[in-house]
């Protein structure tokens, strides 16, 4: 990934796969800043359902539940269409729902 990175950093088709990488190897906060710097270098990309796909697994395993719900509701209101959009936002629901009553 860090490889890749250093070739096109600002590439977000260099990007985004590196951020997955980093995120299924346990480098959550380092993928999920790196989708978060996509997000900012390329409005295209700022709430794409693959974007937000790659970023709610890293925010989850963060704890940062809160974030996932505000990226997931922003793709769901960008892209209505999009069913990663939507089942990202409702397992996160869910899953805050669960909690509370635990």
């Amino acid at each position: 990934a860090e490889q890749a990175l250093a070739v096109g950093n600002n590439d977000a088709d260099i990007r985004q796969p590196a951020a997955v990488v980093l995120i299924r190897a346990g480098h959550y906060s380092h993928g999920v800043e790196l989708i978060r710097r996509l997000r900012t270098a390329d409005p295209y990309f700022h709430n794409s359902p693959v974007v937000v796909n790659t970023m709610a697994p890293g925010l989850f395993a963060l704890g940062r539940y809160d974030e996932i719900v505000d990226v997931t509701r922003a793709c769901v209101q960008r892209v209505p269409t999009s069913v990663l959009c939507w089942v990202a936002h409702q397992e996160i629901e869910w899953v805050i729902l669960r909690d509370k009553r635990v």
